[in-house]
């Protein structure tokens, strides 16, 4: 993959699977699933998690002790994160082992309370959060809904710019 060779990333094939039949996007205009994109900073996954993962160390003291354990970096052997929502709650993977199929998923949970570690991956954990057989890490208690949909980051963006948002 051109993405990975660029970014020196290699991305758990559920990851890769997903953004190449979904892109990046939205689970009910809450959870944002960022994509390698580096035509977009918007949505750009490494790029936004370069930045959020230095503006991290600059708080270090006062984040969880147990997500401190991780490397505050975004490369392999660090936390890379993958998904945001407007409440603050970021997920990323804890990459911990030189093989992306290994990588477990870590949940930063609303205004830097919390951190929850899952035995899991990209697309198993969101289908347990959204099944609801795995108790929702995000601060929206309403979420997930009774019937979850995801929206791609052009939709999202086409139905913003119409309301004139």
């Amino acid at each position: 993959m051109r993405l990975e060779r660029e970014y020196r990333i290699p991305f758990p094939s559920d990851f890769r699977d997903f953004i190449g039949l979904y892109g990046a996007g939205f689970v009910d205009g809450y959870v944002s699933i960022s994509a390698p994109d580096p035509a977009n900073p918007r949505i750009d996954l490494f790029r936004g998690s370069q930045v959020l993962v230095a503006n991290l160390r600059g708080v270090r003291e006062t984040l969880p002790e147990n997500m401190c354990r991780h490397p505050l970096q975004s490369r392999v052997g660090g936390i890379i994160r993958w998904a945001a929502n407007e409440d603050g709650d970021l997920c990323f993977w804890i990459s911990d082992s030189d093989d992306p199929e290994q990588w477990r998923v870590g949940v930063y949970s609303r205004n830097f309370d919390d951190w929850h570690e899952y035995d899991c991956g990209f697309a198993e954990f969101l289908v347990q959060v959204l099944t609801g057989a795995l108790e929702s890490p995000f601060s929206r208690s309403d979420f997930p809904p009774e019937s979850p949909s995801f929206t791609p980051w052009r939709t999202h963006l086409d139905e913003l710019l119409a309301e004139g948002t």
